[in-house]
């Protein structure tokens, strides 16, 4: 615990979480550094074996305020079968964020939603695995996602560009699971 302690104290995380806590059904709780996750419908997300897990079908977006819009966003994937999979980097609500999805089609994608209209900014094909890693680094108005250490997307939009709000989900996603989940000041 304490080496944990130091290692957020050094990276300047905002939120981490691990997931490493008891199962549970009931939510998600307060993540590592203390933050209480949020749902957009509660019940579709557990603590399973040290991750964040979905337990439904139906979307779920799961959300936590990072207190600043210039981070970057840390999380480690673990495989979907099904449907798609996302962190979501900037969010005011389900119908007004940024998220970058993993779909079972074997894509990556940086999609903005605005109003409720979703526009794919970018997509790449990929191989998913267990364990991917996916980063995004968000500064001013430059988003820029990292897949496994490699930059995929880099791109400039003034949209949404001042919610502090980030997190995961899915839809039609079950099992989808989220192994951490981490957010760091720049």
């Amino acid at each position: 615990m304490r080496d944990s302690l130091l290692l957020l104290m050094r990276k300047r995380f905002i939120i981490a979480d691990t997931f490493n806590r008891a199962d549970t059904v009931s939510g998600l709780g307060a993540a590592e550094t203390g933050q209480t996750w949020g749902y957009t419908v509660p019940g579709r997300v557990s603590i399973s074996s040290n991750t964040a897990a979905i337990i439904s079908t139906s979307g779920i977006c799961v959300y936590i305020s990072s207190t600043s819009p210039n981070v970057q966003i840390r999380s480690t994937m673990g495989l979907s079968a099904l449907g798609v999979y996302y962190i979501v980097i900037r969010l005011l609500d389900d119908d007004n964020c940024w998220s970058v999805r993993l779909a079972s089609t074997s894509k990556l994608e940086l999609v903005k939603k605005v109003a409720g209209a979703s526009t794919t900014m970018g997509s790449v094909a990929i191989s998913p695995a267990d364990g991917d890693i996916v980063i995004a680094r968000i500064k001013d108005d430059v988003i820029t996602v990292f897949y496994n250490g490699v930059q995929k997307f880099q791109i400039t939009d003034t949209n949404l560009n001042s919610f502090i709000n980030c997190g995961f989900g899915g839809y039609n996603a079950l099992g989808a699971s989220f192994d951490s989940f981490e957010v760091e000041a720049i």
